[in-house]
């Protein structure tokens, strides 16, 4: 695949999004939206997602890291936007 086109680099975007979805939900956290686009990514390998906080609507309160590699979140309580 040629990830330098736009349409395979949205794809694989919106199939990533998929993921966290499954994954946030797998685990049991609450959040609000999720980006519609990674804050951050290197098609195929890795995506960063902004996820927003319940308690603080427009705010971020999670970050999720997914890709080609275990997917996984932390909270934004303690970090500051990269």
């Amino acid at each position: 695949m040629d990830y330098d086109d736009p349409e395979v680099e949205e794809r694989w975007c919106e199939e990533r999004r998929r993921d966290v979805a499954d994954y946030l939900r797998d685990q049991g956290v609450t959040h609000g939206e999720i980006g519609e686009w990674p804050a951050w990514h290197v098609a195929p390998y890795v995506s960063i997602w902004a996820i927003e906080s319940v308690s603080n609507p427009g705010w971020v309160g999670y970050w999720v890291i997914c890709g080609d590699l275990p997917t996984d979140y932390l909270s934004s309580r303690a970090l500051k936007h990269p």
